[in-house]
């Protein structure tokens, strides 16, 4: 039985996400299935990308694309995923707005549903109305592993059956 164990700090922004979870409890995540959906993260911290993909996929979610740095959308649209973890950080917070507009104004990808992960909760309460018209759930960081499963479940399905 494995562990995953992460600790990630950002300067200036603290501490991004822990989690502490047996990898063996994540196999047992319960949720309507859906035949292996994909999903796209977007962030500009590698590290974090990596991690999410990792637990993602640990979490028996095994298409995880990720992207760092801007024409995020670009690669989206042309991959076409079942779900968009998208960060809107502070450093710059236009880059994730500019994707979202991007995500929601095209044919081929307003659709898609998006979780948008940011540090700052008060500019996505701000937008809360507009954000559930757009399809777009939030997640504020740091943020339990278990809370990130439970949005991705609401907004795709569970993860299909993982071979033990």
């Amino acid at each position: 039985m494995s562990r995953i164990s992460a600790l990630k700090m950002a300067p200036g922004l603290g501490l991004l996400l822990w989690c502490s979870v047996r990898c063996s409890s994540l196999r047992s995540w319960k949720g309507s299935p859906m035949n292996h959906p994909s999903i796209f993260v977007a962030n500009d911290d590698p590290s974090f990308v990596e991690l999410i993909k990792e637990l993602l996929t640990d979490a028996g979610y095994p298409n995880v694309v990720w992207h760092v740095g801007s024409s995020a959308f670009h690669r989206i649209r042309d991959e076409l995923p079942d779900l968009v973890l998208l960060d809107i950080n502070l450093i710059n917070p236009g880059r994730g707005w500019n994707t979202l507009d991007a995500l929601r104004l095209h044919p081929k990808t307003r659709h898609i549903p998006v979780i948008l992960c940011a540090t700052d909760m008060r500019l996505l309460e701000e937008k809360a109305q507009l954000l559930r018209e757009l399809n777009c759930q939030t997640l504020e960081k740091p943020f339990e592993l278990e809370t990130l499963l439970e949005k991705v479940a609401e907004a795709i399905g569970s993860p299909p059956a993982t071979q033990m």
